[in-house]
């Protein structure tokens, strides 16, 4: 048998047997699948929807408020050259702005617990917790104290200047005014109303200078009531109802039916008088918002320190500061959510240019888009483009844009604006698309009219943010996770996303951190 194994023929084939199953060995092993793999990075997320258009010679801008509302300040007149980013013309806007202080206090004051709860707490913070919020009260109440004040001061000043005015178109009016036409029973009835506000006596559209000028009833009345007994509620009370009697006041000077009989002195007495009433009203309207605002602010001040003191008094647990930073993360969205309303109560410039038009009066109610300033652009050139369906959500008048024109390659690069978006598509080869113009933001000269123009508008950006590649992040049952390395090994983590970027990276709020390692692709 040994003899047989020593034939040479069987030695080579049994050599041929090894060698053939070691190859096929070889060959069928599978190695271990390499993941590509990218660290977790922090920078800028830009949303950006890239699009072509054609420059064409730029025209009139018709501007609008995106919603109703009554007009509470005007910056330009026609003719006026104004910068880019120049306020224009304002909706009033003092209920939002108290909203906005507000949020804002209420994340100041949510982010203060989630500090408080992330440092833990120890015996000598409790007792500053304790001198805070005593302190915190002291100067609530001084603070609310002093404007009160001021307010009552106000409310004097005010009470005076009304009566001066009536007095003074009274003069007028028993010098000028004394026939039955129409235009004199409006001034008179006008009049009436006026001392019915102010004074509180009806019918007193006929009364004497001298009858008025011993009349202390009514809010005036009330006005010195409030002096001799400033309570808070005394006084807002009267600025209130003098707030009513000034406009009475105001509309009795401008129904004053001023003929050719009036003399130069009367004129300006008049002139003064609206005045004087124009001036008091303002500062009245200003005085009551101070009061609201210090309100606000005390009240949140006081609030969250109270809330520290609690936190400190009852100590720290890792749910607690879960449940915390949610609610720091639902006040910043309250906070932008307020920024945005008031932010649309605003008209401003949106390229430098002229003021060709402008039709808002203050006081008046002016509807959403419709135009009330118009705009020639100083640039001369604007770009036409039109945004598919799927994009124009992403975009509104504002956003900023890159633009570089075929004529002159990549590498040149002018800045735009969007300044105007239809509201209506159109269809064009099937796709719902909707027009929208761009203003270039400076004038150049190598700008032509007719030029292909390839636009790159930022919808979003997210600022100093986490990223990963998007390709890394995974859909499972409602939820996003990403794959990171952790000892060499791989391992799925829960996420979550924000902003998805235009160049393939999407923002990641929470579950990772910068440097991590994240899985892109495995081959299966």
């Amino acid at each position: 048998m040994l003899g047989f194994f020593k034939k040479p023929l069987v030695i080579i084939f049994l050599i041929i047997v090894i060698t053939v199953t070691a190859v096929i060995i070889l060959l069928t092993q599978t190695s271990p699948p390499i993941p590509e793999l990218a660290k977790v990075q922090r920078g800028d997320v830009i949303d950006e929807v890239s699009i072509t258009g054609r420059v064409q010679s730029a025209e009139d801008v018709n501007l609008a408020f995106e919603k109703t509302g009554t007009v509470g300040r005007i910056n330009v007149s026609i003719g006026d050259k104004v910068a880019r980013g120049t306020m224009l013309v304002s909706l009033t806007n003092s209920d939002i702005a108290a909203q906005l202080l507000e949020s804002e206090a209420q994340l100041d004051f949510e982010q203060a617990k989630l500090d408080e709860l992330q440092k833990g707490t120890r015996s000598e913070e409790i007792q500053a917790a304790q001198v805070d919020l005593e302190n915190a009260e002291r100067k609530a109440e001084a603070d609310l104290r002093d404007i009160y004040s001021s307010s009552l001061l106000v409310a004097q000043g005010a009470a005076s200047e009304a009566k001066i005015a009536l007095l003074d178109v009274t003069d007028i009016q028993y010098t000028y005014l004394t026939g039955v036409d129409q235009d004199n029973l409006r001034f008179t009835d006008a009049k009436a109303v006026a001392m019915q506000a102010l004074f509180g006596i009806e019918n007193g559209g006929w009364w004497s200078g001298k009858s008025i000028s011993v009349l202390d009833g009514g809010v005036y009345g009330q006005v010195e009531a409030a002096v001799q007994d400033p309570t808070y509620e005394n006084i807002d009370n009267a600025l209130s109802q003098m707030a009513v009697a000034l406009q009475k006041v105001k509309q009795a000077l401008e129904k004053v039916p001023i003929t050719s009989d009036f003399s130069a002195a009367q004129k300006t007495i008049l002139s003064s008088a609206k005045s004087s009433i124009n001036t008091e009203i303002a500062a009245v309207a200003n005085t009551q918002q101070n009061i609201l605002i210090q309100k606000v602010t005390n009240e949140n001040a006081i609030a969250t320190t109270k809330a520290a003191l609690i936190l400190k008094e009852a100590g720290v647990v890792p749910e607690k500061i879960t449940a915390q930073q949610a609610k720091v993360k639902l006040a910043q969205a309250s906070v932008q959510s307020i920024q945005a309303q008031l932010s649309k109560t605003v008209l401003s410039a949106p390229f430098t240019g002229v003021v060709t038009k402008q039709t808002a009066r203050i006081g008046e109610i002016v509807v959403a888009n419709e135009a009330v300033v118009s705009l020639l652009s100083e640039a001369a050139f604007e770009i036409e483009v039109n945004i598919p369906e799927a994009d124009i959500a992403r975009i509104t008048t504002g956003n900023k844009a890159s633009v570089t024109l075929d004529a002159y390659g990549r590498s040149v690069k002018f800045e735009a604006v969007v300044q105007q978006v239809d509201l209506a598509g159109t269809l064009i080869e099937g796709v719902a698309v909707y027009k929208t113009i761009l203003q270039f933001v400076e004038a150049d000269e190598r700008i032509k009219s007719g030029m292909t123009a390839n636009v790159d508008i930022v919808a979003d950006t997210a600022i100093d943010v986490i990223f990963v590649p998007q390709r890394a992040v995974i859909s499972r049952d409602d939820r996003r996770i990403v794959r990171i390395v952790v000892d060499g090994k791989i391992k799925e983590v829960a996420v979550e996303i924000g902003l998805r970027g235009s160049e393939g990276t999407i923002e990641i709020i929470s579950g990772i951190q910068e440097g991590d390692e994240v899985v892109v692709f495995i081959e299966e």
